[in-house]
């Protein structure tokens, strides 16, 4: 097709056409490729929404590494990706977060009943080794949150060496000393 002024008609099809759709894990099966593709996009107008699962659909979707600024309150609360309003402007704003545009919102934010954080905990819980779930039960006693960093932590740093597997030994000795209290060490040194 020639880019000359004026000369924008086309009187044929294309040439090629795909046999097969595009599938973003065919060759990536891995657990964030997994996660992508099940991500949920709430407090999008319908254009926005479909830009951003055309992203994960054909693996330009980028994640954030550290929460981005919002341009309505200006704190770092925005943890998604192609959004520049954090959850609670959009909602008392009634905005898209995207393009902060007041369109009809496509899929409102679902506020997790306390029955539904338990079940999610519960199933956490079973997952983990013996003694990082003393750690978090412990922590917990102490007053901290099942959505604080440390606990998030530890739950994600068990996942990682779970999906490793046992053979793998590296950096096992590191990753141990992190989750370990004061106490436990003092202990040692008593025994010693």
């Amino acid at each position: 097709m020639s880019s000359q002024k004026g000369n924008v008609q086309r009187s044929r099809p294309q040439k090629h056409q795909n046999e097969f759709a595009f599938k973003n894990n065919m060759h990536d099966t891995s657990q964030k490729k997994k996660q992508l593709n099940n991500l949920e996009l709430p407090l999008l107008c319908d254009s926005c929404k479909g830009k951003i699962e055309w992203r994960i659909k054909f693996n330009k979707y980028t994640p954030l590494s550290k929460p981005a600024r919002c341009v309505k309150c200006d704190e770092r609360n925005v943890k998604r990706s192609y959004y520049t309003c954090c959850d609670p402007c959009a909602q008392k704003l009634h905005i898209c977060a995207k393009c902060l545009e007041s369109k009809e919102i496509v899929k409102e934010l679902e506020l997790k009943t306390q029955s539904q954080v338990d079940q999610e905990f519960a199933k956490v819980m079973k997952k983990l080794p013996e003694r990082r779930r003393r750690t978090i039960i412990r922590l917990m006693k102490s007053g901290v949150s099942y959505y604080d960093e440390k606990i998030q932590t530890i739950i994600s740093r068990s996942k990682e060496k779970s999906a490793r597997g046992p053979n793998d030994l590296s950096n096992s000795e590191e990753s141990d000393s992190e989750y370990s209290d004061d106490s436990d060490q003092s202990l040692d040194e008593e025994n010693d």
